[in-house]
């Protein structure tokens, strides 16, 4: 398993940001514009620091103490019951199995310490299939990770993995 480590993000991590955010193919995963400034990246960061820890608890995902992604949870409902998960690794990143460290991580602290009852995904479901993280321990027997799968945005599906197993469910 690579060795990488989570942090919570800071404002000097403005250049990575900007890397990450100016990337074209990463913003077309996202369904975005990438950023057009170190300017409009800033804005970005200023707004994700001011909601860490409350409205969103991200992390940059670090390899020998360099960024090479982020991890989010964000999105919560009303009764903080549900939530999204968001990640993306730079692309040179990817590929090396550093991101199924950082879901398993990331959604056992989604479950264990911010005691959600569910998380959704949108994203290609190859990794989460690859990651541990569909043995997510429950003190209620409720609660599952959710993954609506996009493969690369051409067939939209939509899974929930529940009692250890990936199942197909309709909405």
């Amino acid at each position: 398993m690579p060795l990488i480590t989570r942090r919570a993000p800071q404002p000097d991590d403005l250049d990575f940001y900007h890397a990450y955010r100016t990337n074209a193919q990463i913003a077309l995963a996202e369904g975005r514009t990438p950023d057009t400034s170190q300017q409009v990246t800033q804005s970005h960061l200023t707004a994700l620091l001011a909601g860490n820890g409350s409205t969103n608890f991200s992390w940059v995902i670090l390899r020998e103490s360099q960024p090479i992604g982020n991890i989010a949870i964000w999105g919560f409902n009303a009764e903080r019951t549900t939530a999204e998960l968001a990640y993306g690794l730079l692309p040179q990143a990817q590929g090396h199995g550093y991101m199924a460290v950082a879901l398993d991580q990331t959604i056992q602290f989604a479950f264990t310490k911010l005691h959600l009852q569910r998380l959704d995904c949108y994203t290609a479901a190859r990794l989460l299939h690859r990651s541990k993280q569909h043995t997510v321990p429950s003190t209620t027997g409720t609660s599952r990770l959710s993954v609506s799968t996009l493969h690369f945005r051409r067939e939209p599906g939509r899974h929930a993995y529940q009692n250890g197993r990936l199942r197909h469910i309709s909405k």
